[in-house]
């Protein structure tokens, strides 16, 4: 069960994230690149980022977000490497940016969340859905997760109908029993990697990094 207290120092974070964003619509704000020094010293960026202040003053926690609802919140820049989000109802959210490396995202809703430019690195999205966007009641397309570092990641059992992985890193991820039914993986590194037993019906492929021959017979096999 989730930790009250983190619940809330994460939404109060995506709260002021979301209010700073709209009082300055044309600034560019990337918390990558700020020390711990410069964001205590900065009290615009101290008043907002309390979630990642938190996780860096108590580097020994393990965060216990397991079943939160975090629907809808601008999660961007937050730090959830490590996390246990097991459960956790992130769909509509926006993790740009954000890192979730190592984190427990087993069974998550991320259905229609954002992923641009975050880090995934041995992130276990076991079960996770990400389901599909409609248009007029039809089947448009999957998660946009292309170009994504999903190194060593785990999606066993996930459900990526239609996902976009174009161009992502995906040495080593595991995707035992995954429905990838129209996914893409154009131009993807999936050296390494497990398909055993996923459902690859209308699987792209096209100029996929499988080098080693292994990988890429298993692919055509199981399709």
């Amino acid at each position: 069960m989730a930790n009250g207290r983190q619940v809330e120092l994460i939404t109060a974070q995506a709260a002021a994230l979301a209010q700073w964003k709209i009082d300055n619509r044309k600034a560019i704000f990337y918390l990558a690149y700020r020390s711990y020094p410069e964001m205590l010293h900065d009290a615009e960026v101290a008043g907002i980022f309390k979630w990642n202040l938190w996780r860096i003053e108590n580097p020994d926690v393990v965060p216990d977000l397991s079943g939160a609802r975090l629907p809808e919140l601008d999660l961007s820049e937050a730090n959830f490497a490590g996390a246990n989000l097991n459960k956790a109802l992130l769909a509509g959210s926006n993790l740009a940016h954000s890192c979730f490396d190592e984190a427990n995202l087993c069974e998550a809703d991320l259905q229609k969340s954002q992923f641009r430019e975050g880090s995934f690195k041995g992130t276990d999205f076991s079960g996770a859905r990400f389901g599909e966007r409609l248009i007029q009641g039809n089947t448009w397309g999957g998660a946009h997760l292309a170009r994504i570092d999903f190194t060593g990641a785990n999606f066993s059992g996930a459900y990526l109908f239609a996902a976009d992985f174009y161009g992502a890193e995906l040495t080593g991820a595991n995707f035992v029993s995954a429905t990838l039914t129209h996914a893409n993986f154009s131009a993807a590194n999936v050296r390494n990697a497990d398909f055993t037993m996923a459902n690859m019906y209308g699987t792209d492929f096209a100029w996929t990094d499988a080098r080693g021959g292994e990988i890429l017979w298993r692919i055509h096999e199981r399709r």
